[in-house]
């Protein structure tokens, strides 16, 4: 509430009021005593508002009510689909005491709408209204979409009031990422320290817009990425990419798995701040393997006295095409310390077609009995670990017999 000191300066009065032309009112001053008198309505025509004329306070802008809006959302109205229809009802009511005439009403926004035809409502009387707003991207993003009547009627002498009124609804938001990879240059390998090249691309999919995209590669090498689509900056609209190569070289562990996999993930943020992660995308490369033979395929060592080393027995790793092939390493399996086996080709080094991989294997028993053990070659070829059967009987050392003698 305001009153007027003799000049254009309005001071906030504490009380508001609710009057009407005639009525006795009773109003509290600035100095804070009381004060009352007949209540006479002016229109002030250059504000468009109605001010109550009251002794010793000038003009103070009154409260009275003369039109009031009402705006509601359909039970089950909430959308999750841009375009998706969201239906509405409205009223306006008259809460003066006189007949208006001359309605205008309006639903910002609305796709379409309709109200009664009148031409008068009296006082307590309404007109209804209905329609429907065609959900946004905006308004899915918001998570709300909020609806606004807006109305306005004429008094019997030609003055207009006006009323406004909102309701909310909720969006159903559904963020999502997908993800996809792939190996670029092809499912096979064959060699150590050859290069793996991986694309990894991530969508923004569901009904929301996004913000920062990035994507989980483990500890891969990153060569680029690129963003595409309409988003700027961090956005990541419905429907952007978002892309990265990595490289991966290969190990012996790769060589002698014969496989490696690596799986990914990829995310960004919700308009609500929230992390939305992808489900998992898993790409397999398989290693391009050669063939391999072992000669010879085992090894008799006969009876040695203890603590002598019998002749050691050469074995021969063979490529037989038509790729590379690698001697990963040998170990001896079972037999104690009786066996041993030192290898000649360097596991760094790929074996050619026509240079064989020696491997010596010797048997030195320290106690006498029979021995027997296997040797274990792990290669990069189609055949696997190539396992050769080892054996040999150990009688009573040297030393005894020159006792016995």
């Amino acid at each position: 509430m305001y009153s007027m000191d003799g000049g254009d300066n309005w001071q906030e009065i504490p009380r508001e009021f609710l009057a009407t032309s005639g009525e006795l009112v009773y109003w509290e001053n600035l100095t804070g005593t009381f004060d009352h008198g007949i209540a006479d309505l002016v229109y002030d025509d250059a504000n468009s508002r109605l001010l109550l004329s009251l002794p010793g306070s000038g003009l103070l802008e009154s409260r009275i009510e003369v039109l009031e809006a009402g705006m509601t959302f359909v039970v089950d109205s909430s959308f999750s689909e841009v375009g998706e229809a969201v239906e509405f009802t409205g009223v306006v009511t008259n809460v003066s005491s006189w007949n208006l005439a001359g309605f205008d009403v309006d639903f910002p926004g609305a796709e379409s709408f309709s109200c009664d035809s009148v031409v008068e409502i009296p006082p307590g009387g309404s007109m209804e209204c209905a329609g429907r707003y065609a959900a946004a991207q905006g308004d899915l993003d918001r998570g709300e979409l909020t609806g606004v009547l807006v109305a306005s009627a004429a008094s019997p002498d030609g003055n207009r009031f006006g009323s406004t009124a909102t309701d909310t609804t909720d969006a159903v938001q559904m963020p999502a990422v997908e993800i996809e990879a792939e190996v670029l240059t092809g499912d096979g390998y064959t060699s150590l320290s050859e290069q793996i090249r991986i694309r990894v691309t991530i969508t923004a999919a569901g009904n929301v817009s996004l913000q920062e995209p990035m994507i989980d590669a483990q500890d891969l090498e990153l060569i680029e990425c690129e963003k595409s689509g309409e988003g700027e900056g961090a956005q990541f609209l419905i429907g952007d990419q978002f892309e990265c190569e990595y490289i991966h070289f290969v190990w012996i562990e790769d060589l002698e798995a014969g496989s490696f996999s690596w799986t990914f993930y990829g995310g960004a943020l919700d308009p609500n701040g929230n992390e939305v992660i992808s489900e998992p995308a898993t790409i397999t490369a398989q290693a391009e393997r050669t063939n391999s033979s072992v000669t010879p395929e085992a090894i008799d060592f006969g009876e040695v006295q203890t603590g002598v080393s019998a002749q050691t027995v050469s074995v021969f790793v063979s490529n037989d095409g038509p790729l590379r092939l690698m001697v990963f390493g040998v170990e001896v399996d079972g037999g104690g310390d009786a066996f041993s086996a030192i290898q000649n080709c360097s596991p760094w080094q790929f074996v050619s077609v026509d240079d064989p991989c020696e491997i010596l294997v010797t048997f030195t028993p320290q106690a006498a009995g029979a021995f027997s053990s296997q040797l274990r070659i792990r290669t990069s070829s189609e055949q696997g670990p190539h396992l050769v059967p080892l054996q040999g009987t150990s009688g009573a050392s040297i030393f005894h017999d020159r006792f016995e003698d």
